[in-house]
């Protein structure tokens, strides 16, 4: 146990309190093999403070650190939907379970925002029946294009139709969800995200 009267080392100043006679220390980076992390040196007090002559003990520690710190992005997630009301609750979903998501009201736009920055999106999920550009004409550009076409996409709609199932899983929809869409299958979605992630 050190003594009561050790002087104690300030981290974040680089100084030894209570002894201004003391030369000042500073934290330093160790780096050695395999090993790395931020050295920090500090002095105590070994004899009697009344005494003329205190000796000092210089003490050294090392804060092990971490070999990496790249932090994962969450996966990015374009969602299509003309309803304002349907974009907000996908939205809301998708984020809830951390996701990073950009939405946009029709299948043109989607594409735009594909063609500046494909390389950031893992998953497309989007509405069945939109004008001009139907949720199934989207996905059929996406599987057309050597670049886009390993993207999942997901289609969504309010028509449970077996046979408009069948033509957008044949055509190469990740899933087809009936809305209203709910945090279960969001939740099933996550895997399909992870899948595409390492690919991509």
């Amino acid at each position: 146990m050190l003594p009561s009267h050790a002087i104690r080392w300030s981290m974040d100043a680089g100084t030894l309190n209570g002894c201004p006679d003391a030369e000042e220390l500073t934290p330093g980076v160790l780096n050695k093999g395999a090993s790395s992390g931020i050295l920090f040196c500090f002095a105590v007090a070994t004899g009697s403070p009344d005494l003329a002559s205190i000796s000092f003990i210089l003490l050294c520690c090392c804060w092990p650190m971490s070999m990496s710190t790249t932090v994962q992005e969450p996966p990015h997630v374009l969602a299509v939907d003309d309803s304002l009301v349907d974009r907000v609750v996908i939205s809301r979903l998708l984020r809830s379970s951390k996701y990073r998501v950009t939405t946009v009201d029709s299948g043109k736009k989607a594409l735009e925002v594909l063609s500046l920055g494909h390389q950031s999106v893992q998953l497309i999920i989007t509405d069945y029946c939109m004008p001009e550009m139907t949720g199934y004409d989207l996905l059929k550009r996406v599987k057309e294009s050597a670049e886009l076409r390993g993207i999942p996409v997901v289609i969504m709609s309010s028509e449970n139709s077996p046979a408009r199932i069948r033509r957008c899983l044949d055509e190469g929809a990740e899933e087809f969800l009936i809305k209203p869409v709910r945090p279960s299958d969001v939740s099933r979605l996550c895997t399909r995200v992870a899948a595409a992630m390492p690919m991509r």
